[in-house]
Order: C-alpha cells, then sequence, then structure tokens
C-alpha cells in the first residue's frame, strides 16, 4: 500500500513538473501556424483514441465490440446536438448505458 501511494505521488510530482517546465518554456516563443494547427488536432485526437479504445475490447481470441458503449456514445451524440450541453449528454449517456446494461444483463 505504501509503495502505491509513493508511486502515485512520485508521478504526481513528475506529470507536473514536466507541465510547469513546458509552460515556462513556450510561453515565450511564438508558435509557426503549422505547429499551432497541429497543437488544434490534439484533443480530438485523443478523445477518438480513448473512444475506440473502450468500443474495441480486446480480448483472447481477438476483438470485440461493446454493443453497450456504442449506444452510450450515440446517446451522448444526440444529446449533445439537441441541448449543446457537454455535461448533461455526459449524463445522459452514463444513464443510458445503465439502462442499456440492466435491460440486457450486461
Amino acid at each position: 500500500m505504501n509503495n502505491n501511494i509513493l508511486l502515485i505521488f512520485g508521478l504526481t510530482v513528475i506529470t507536473y513538473t514536466s507541465r510547469l517546465f513546458g509552460v515556462e518554456f513556450m510561453k515565450e516563443r511564438e508558435l509557426s501556424p503549422q505547429v499551432q494547427r497541429y497543437f488544434s488536432y490534439m484533443p480530438i485526437a485523443i478523445l477518438v483514441t480513448l473512444l475506440v479504445k473502450q468500443i474495441m475490447v480486446f480480448d483472447g481470441s481477438g476483438v470485440s465490440i461493446s454493443p453497450v458503449t456504442i449506444i452510450s456514445c450515440g446517446i451522448a451524440g444526440i444529446a449533445i446536438k439537441i441541448t449543446k450541453s457537454f455535461l448533461l449528454s455526459l449524463i445522459l449517456a452514463i444513464v443510458g448505458g445503465v439502462i442499456v446494461r440492466i435491460i440486457f444483463g450486461i
């Protein structure tokens, strides 16, 4: 238990130290339009990567697709299109996922 706490503390220090140095290093620099465009695509690339990892479940026999995650993503997409609220769409997707799991016993 103490090793885990020490590991979490160490990783926290390393993460925030690297971010602090990155911010301090980049605050005086002007980025080229190509670099700015590159960084503008980073949030969506990270989101898609995390989403695909959740949808595609890798087990011993190959790849399977999680229907609960696909349905939850569909609910979130429709909700955000209608409500324009990220938090509300997230809550609706979570509730929808729970309902699907209860109905189908997954």
